[in-house]
């Protein structure tokens, strides 16, 4: 099995061993489509600051390798870097226009294109496959509507659907 495995402590405190493949990340975020059988080709995201340790290979024994871990050393907090780059796609009219004024009002730039340097593509139901193809070659991260509003609440990208 190849791509990345580690031990991660969640927002809600459960310490868990992942191993994610087709892997796209920035300062703050890992993203990337798991191969553990019970979450196995589902699109995950992963703060980076709550990532404990990387792993060489998957454990024999998981529940040894995270009992080590004391999860209250993981809070949550909001992150903000100095410039946040987002792209919305795939959206009505008014829908974008109201998700762009939230990012606008949480100190977001927003963009009108997928390019190299953009942070967070977020994705309606008729976007398009080029731009979330486009956005995963340039390690975007690519959230649905509902994983943004939680980013902006929690600064946490709950598991979704793309």
């Amino acid at each position: 099995m190849s791509g990345k495995i580690f031990v991660y402590v969640d927002s809600k405190k459960n310490v868990s061993i992942q191993h994610i493949h087709d892997i796209a990340e920035n300062d703050i975020y890992i993203q990337g489509i798991s191969l553990l059988p019970q979450d196995e080709g589902k699109f995950k995201s992963f703060r980076k600051d709550r990532v404990v340790t990387e792993l060489n290979s998957f454990p024999p024994d998981p529940p040894k390798a995270i009992s080590t871990v004391n999860p209250h050393n993981y809070s949550s907090k909001r992150i903000k870097s100095e410039i946040f780059d987002i792209c919305f796609t795939g959206f009505k009219k008014e829908i974008r226009t109201e998700l762009e004024t939230l990012a606008t009002n949480n100190d977001m730039v927003v963009r009108k294109s997928v390019a190299n340097n953009l942070q967070v593509l977020c994705c309606g139901e008729n976007a398009g496959p080029t731009k979330i193809k486009t956005a995963r070659n340039n390690n975007t991260i690519i959230v649905n509507e509902e994983a943004f509003i939680n980013l902006l609440l929690t600064g946490e990208i709950e598991d979704q659907e793309i």
